[in-house]
């Protein structure tokens, strides 16, 4: 087998691997999540994930930066700078729809995860804060931040199922606010807490 065929044999399985990490934290979050049950989801031996990822811990921060990726995708194929806030903030909400288990590690499950991990989290989140202030055109990387914080509040509880009614139109309604309020200045900042 070529150098090229094994590489990209290599990136298929981590890829179906992270997949089926994706799937059974949907279901049991990142702290429910066993290498061997990983391995019996991927249809794989526990040693072909360790030789993937080295351990857990490999395994988290590769589903972090995963869900971090996709995240910023999302974001950046917005437009460029001066995009509205409502586009920014339905791109977010579609992307919450279609990958619950990534939102779930952006925004909600990095408590489970192990310090070291938190903190890469904080950083990546700081960046997507930054892209998003530099894709609306504002002034302050806080006022991102801000806008991330409002939105996860609200998909939070939908992706819960627990609003009633329209929750399109809601969200719309939310997005039309957040275009409208004062958002913080550069002299504030925010410390990204995930957790």
């Amino acid at each position: 087998m070529r150098t090229d065929d094994r590489r990209h044999a290599r990136e298929q399985t981590q890829e179906a691997t992270l997949d089926a990490a994706e799937r059974l934290a949907g279901f049991e979050g990142v702290a429910g999540l066993s290498l061997k049950r990983l391995a019996e989801e991927a249809g794989l031996s526990t040693m072909i994930i360790y030789s993937h990822f080295g351990d857990r811990y490999g395994l988290e921060e590769a589903l972090l930066r995963r869900a971090f990726r996709s995240l910023v995708g999302v974001v950046e194929e917005t437009g460029s700078k001066g995009t509205s806030v409502t586009v920014v903030a339905e791109a977010i909400r579609m992307w919450s729809h279609a990958h619950p288990a990534q939102f779930s590690m952006v925004f909600a499950g990095a408590q489970s995860l192990d310090s070291g991990l938190q903190s890469l989290g904080r950083q990546l989140l700081a960046d997507v804060a930054e892209l998003v202030r530099q894709q609306l055109g504002w002034a302050s990387s806080a006022s991102g931040l801000a806008l991330l914080a409002a939105l996860f509040g609200f998909l939070t509880v939908e992706l819960r199922g627990q609003i009633d009614g329209d929750t399109a139109a809601t969200f719309g309604r939310l997005a039309e606010s957040l275009q409208a309020l004062p958002l913080p200045r550069d002299n504030v900042k925010f410390v990204c807490g995930l957790g």
